[in-house]
C-alpha cells in the first residue's frame, strides 16, 4: 500500500509480511521508529458563502460539496492493521462560522449488496455500516470528541483521551442523515462548534481521524494510517486546516426537566396493591439544568435539584444476591460535562446521591485543565469502606446532608507527560451541627517514556473523622507502567493502602492493603485463510490486608487465555485461572476453565455462548463449593427497525455428592424503532421462582438533550406457597428540553 505526497511520488507504507511474529514484544526492548508522521496527512475544509447553506438529508445537492477536495486515502485497521480496504470511501468537509460539515460517499465492495443500518436506539450502531469523525480541536493529542454514525443517519458519539479514558455517556447536540441504496451510502453531518470544547487562540491546527466501518465484514479503515507501533492513535491524527468557528456568543444553554411518578405498592397487612398518591416534592420532581461557556474552552455548569431518574439508561442486570456495592457508569446529565477531567479515585459522582444543587467549572486554558465541583446531597450515603470504622461517616441517617467539593488541575507537558493536582472535601452537617468531615490530597503523574511505553503514579494523603472526636489518617499511592505495541503489550503495577485513609467522596472498599497486578498478550497475524488472528496472554493479580498488623494473605489470581478469529466473523475464546482468597476468616483456593463462542456473520442474527466451571466459596455458610455457569444471548435483527435480544443464564452451585442449587436468569428485550426518534422499548426479565420485572419505554428524542419517556413497569415476586404474585407497579412521565440562547 502508498500514498501520494505533494510531489506525485509514492511513499510505501509497510508490506504485509507472510508471517508476523512479535519479536518486539518478546524482547520488549526495542521501539519500533514511525514510518509515516501525521504532519504528511492534511484535510482542508471549504469555506461556505455567506448565503451558503447545507441541508443535511444525506443528497450533497448542495454546490460547496463540489467545491471541497475529496479525501479517499483510507487505510485498514481491523482486523488486522494493513489490511487492504475492501471498498472506496469519499469523504468532503465544509466549515463555517457555526458549523463543521462532513460529507461520506461509500460504496460496498459487491455492487448488489444490501446496506446494513437499522433504525437503532442512539447509540447501537456498531454492527451497521457506519463512518466515524474523531475531533481533537486543540490539535495536541490529549483529548478527542468521537461521532459514529451509521448508514440511515442514527448517532453514536464519545470522549476519549490519551490516559485511556472512554466515555460513551457523553452525548453530543448534532445533526445527521444517510441515504442508502444497493452497494452505496451516504451519509451528511453537521457538527456546531457549541457542542465541543477548542482553544480561543491558537498557533497548533486542529487535528482529525476519520474512519469507516464494514458491516458485513466487520472490518474497519481510517485517514489517515494509524500503526500501534508508533504510539497512542490520538497522537496519530491528520491535520485539519480552514476551520474558523466564532469565537464569540458561545451562549447560554437552559434544561429544563420534569419527572412525575405514581403507581401501586403492595401492601402486606391488607394483601393488595395501594395507589401512591402523586405529589411534589415525592413524586413530581421538576429540576432546571444551566450551562454557560465564557470562552470556547470553559464551561459552567449549575443545576437545581437535578434530574436523575436516567429512565433511559436501561441496566441490564438485575441486582440479586449482591455482597459488595456495584460500580455503577455515571449517565446524569450534569456529571458527564468535563467527566474525564475529573479523578474517579477521589470523586465518584454516585456517591452524590440526591443533590439539591450542583455548581461545576471545567476545561482547558492553554496547557492548564481544571476541574471544579461543588454540590448539597440531601441523602448522602455512609462510608463504602468495609470492616473498619469511618469515624463521623458510618452513622448517616435521614437529617443528614453533605456538603461536597472537589477541585482538580493537570498541566501538560512536553510529549505525552503530565502533572495533576487534586484535593477532595466531604462536610456532614445534620440540622445545624457540623457533625463530620473528610479531606483529602492528591498529587499525579503520567510520564510518557517513548511512543509506547507510559509510566503513571500517585499519592494521597486523607484525613477523616467526627468534629471535636475520633479521626483517622492515612495515604495511598500507585505506579504503573506499560508497553503496548502492534502485536502485544505488557502492563505492571503496585499500590498501597494505609489503614486510615479514606475517599468518602470517592469509592473505595477496602484499606491497610499491599496489592500488585500484571497482565501480557501476544497477537499473530497467521496466513491461514481460515484464521484471521490470534491473541494468547496471561493476567496476574495480588494483595495483601491487614498489613500494618504483620501482613496476611487476601486474595490473588493468575490465568490465561487465547482467543481466536476464524472467518465468518466467529470468535473462540478458551480461559483458565488459579485462585485464592480470605473469607470469614478462613483461606480458600481453587480453579477454574472456561470457553466463550461467537458468531456475528449473519446480519439478522448475533449469537454468544459462554460456560465456565470450578471452584468457587459459597458465601451464606463460608464453605468451598462447585459451580458451573452456562449463558446464552442471542440478537435477531429481523427488519430494519425491530430489535429483539434474548439471554439466559443458568447457574448450580454445589459439590456432586451434595443438592444442587440452581439459579436462572432471563431476559428478553424488543425494541421498535417508528422513526430515529420515536421507539417503543419492551422488557421482561426475572429469575425463575424468585421474581419478575416487566417494563416499557415509549420514547420520542428528536435531538440529543431532548426527549419525551413514558413508562410502565410491574414487578411480581413469589410468595412463601411459591404462587406469582404482583408486589408493585410503577408510572412514569418523563420531559426534558434543551434550549440554547
Amino acid at each position: 500500500m502508498g500514498r501520494l505526497d505533494g510531489a506525485g511520488t509514492e511513499t510505501l507504507l509497510y508490506p504485509r509480511p507472510s508471517v508476523r511474529i512479535p519479536l518486539s514484544i518478546l524482547l520488549l526492548a526495542a521501539c519500533s521508529p514511525g514510518v509515516l508522521s501525521a504532519q504528511d496527512w492534511r484535510a482542508d475544509a471549504v469555506a461556505l458563502q455567506a448565503d451558503e447553506t447545507i441541508a443535511i438529508d444525506g443528497r450533497f445537492d448542495e454546490a460547496a460539496w463540489g467545491r471541497a477536495e475529496s479525501i479517499t486515502d483510507f487505510f485498514g485497521t481491523q482486523p488486522v492493521e494493513g489490511g487492504a480496504v475492501e471498498a472506496k470511501t469519499e469523504v468532503r468537509v465544509l466549515a463555517n462560522d457555526t458549523h463543521v460539515f462532513f460529507g461520506f460517499d461509500c460504496t460496498l465492495a459487491d455492487p448488489e449488496e444490501r446496506v446494513r443500518g437499522y433504525v437503532a436506539a442512539r447509540e447501537d450502531v456498531n454492527r451497521d455500516d457506519q463512518v466515524g469523525v474523531y475531533l481533537d480541536p486543540f490539535g495536541d493529542g490529549r483529548r478527542a470528541y468521537i461521532f459514529y454514525i451509521n448508514a440511515l443517519g442514527v448517532q453514536q458519539d464519545m470522549v476519549t483521551t490519551i490516559d485511556g479514558y472512554w466515555s460513551g455517556a457523553w452525548d453530543a447536540k448534532f445533526r445527521s442523515a444517510g441515504t442508502h441504496e444497493r452497494g452505496r451510502y451516504r451519509v451528511e453531518i453537521a457538527i456546531p462548534w457549541r457542542s465541543i470544547r477548542f482553544p480561543k487562540e491558537s498557533s497548533r491546527p486542529w487535528r482529525l481521524r476519520l474512519t469507516r466501518r464494514f458491516g458485513a465484514s466487520q472490518a474497519k479503515a481510517a485517514w489517515p494510517p494509524y500503526r500501534q507501533d508508533d504510539g497512542p492513535m490520538l497522537t496519530q491524527f491528520g491535520e485539519l486546516h480552514g476551520v474558523q468557528p466564532k469565537k464569540a456568543g458561545i451562549g447560554l444553554e437552559l434544561q429544563p426537566s420534569i419527572v412525575v411518578r405514581t403507581g401501586l405498592d403492595h401492601d402486606d397487612a391488607e394483601d393488595k396493591l395501594v395507589w401512591r398518591k402523586p405529589g411534589f416534592p415525592d413524586t413530581v420532581d421538576p429540576s432546571l439544568g444551566i450551562k454557560w461557556q465564557p470562552t470556547p474552552s470553559l464551561t459552567l455548569d449549575a443545576t437545581v435539584n437535578p434530574d436523575f431518574s436516567q429512565v433511559e439508561a436501561d441496566p441490564n442486570f438485575l441486582d440479586s444476591n449482591l455482597r459488595f456495592p456495584i460500580f455503577l457508569s455515571e449517565r446524569r446529565p450534569f456529571f458527564l460535562e468535563g467527566r474525564e477531567l475529573f479523578d474517579s479515585h477521589l470523586l465518584y459522582t454516585r456517591a452524590v446521591v440526591n443533590p439539591l444543587y450542583g455548581l461545576k467549572v471545567s476545561g482547558k486554558v492553554k496547557r492548564v485543565t481544571i476541574a471544579v465541583l461543588h454540590a448539597l446531597d440531601e441523602t448522602p450515603a455512609p462510608s463504602f469502606v468495609q470492616d473498619r470504622a469511618t469515624p463521623g461517616f458510618d452513622d448517616v441517617d435521614d437529617d443528614t446532608m453533605a456538603f461536597v467539593t472537589y477541585a482538580g488541575s493537570r498541566l501538560d507537558l512536553p510529549g505525552r507527560s503530565s502533572l495533576g493536582l487534586n484535593y477532595s472535601d466531604r462536610e456532614l452537617v445534620r440540622g445545624n451541627e457540623h457533625v463530620g468531615d473528610h479531606h483529602a490530597l492528591q498529587l499525579d503523574g503520567v510520564l510518557g517514556i517513548d511512543a509506547n511505553s507510559t509510566a503513571r503514579g500517585y499519592i494521597g494523603l486523607a484525613e477523616t473523622g467526627a468534629v471535636g472526636g475520633e479521626r483517622v489518617r492515612g495515604a495511598r499511592g500507585r505506579v504503573s507502567v506499560n508497553r503496548s505495541e502492534r502485536f502485544g503489550s505488557v502492563n505492571l503495577g503496585a499500590s498501597f493502602i494505609t489503614p486510615g485513609y479514606r475517599a468518602e467522596n470517592g469509592f473505595l472498599l477496602r484499606t491497610d492493603r499491599l496489592s500488585w497486578d500484571g497482565n501480557a498478550n501476544l497477537r499473530f497475524e497467521p496466513t491461514v485463510k481460515a484464521v484471521e488472528w490470534v491473541q494468547s496472554g496471561f493476567w496476574m493479580s495480588g494483595s495483601l490486608q491487614n498489613v500494618s498488623a504483620g501482613a496476611e494473605r487476601d486474595q490473588g489470581e493468575a490465568g490465561g487465555f487465547t482467543r481466536v478469529r476464524l472467518l465468518g466473523l466467529t470468535e473462540l475464546e478458551v480461559w483458565s485461572e488459579g485462585w485464592q482468597t480470605r473469607f470469614s476468616g478462613q483461606n480458600f483456593e481453587g480453579g477454574r476453565i472456561g470457553f466463550q463462542a461467537s458468531n456475528r456473520a449473519l446480519d439478522v442474527l448475533d449469537i454468544s455462548l459462554d460456560a465456565s466451571i470450578g471452584d468457587t466459596i459459597r458465601f451464606s455458610d463460608a464453605t468451598k463449593s462447585f459451580v458451573r455457569n452456562v449463558r446464552l444471548t442471542v440478537g435477531l435483527r429481523a427488519l430494519r427497525r425491530l430489535k429483539l435480544d434474548l439471554s439466559y443464564a443458568v447457574q448450580a452451585l454445589g459439590k456432586d455428592a451434595d443438592p444442587l442449587e440452581f439459579e436462572q436468569v432471563y431476559r428478553a428485550r424488543l425494541r421498535i424503532g417508528f422513526t430515529q426518534a420515536l421507539s417503543l422499548r419492551l422488557i421482561a426479565q426475572g429469575s425463575i421462582d424468585e421474581r419478575v420485572d416487566l417494563s416499557a419505554l415509549f420514547a420520542f428524542q428528536p435531538t440529543a438533550g431532548t426527549a419525551v419517556f413514558v413508562g410502565w413497569g410491574h414487578r411480581f415476586d413469589y410468595d412463601s406457597a411459591g404462587k406469582l404474585r404482583s408486589d408493585a407497579i410503577d408510572l412514569f412521565l418523563k420531559g426534558t428540553v434543551q434550549i440554547r440562547l
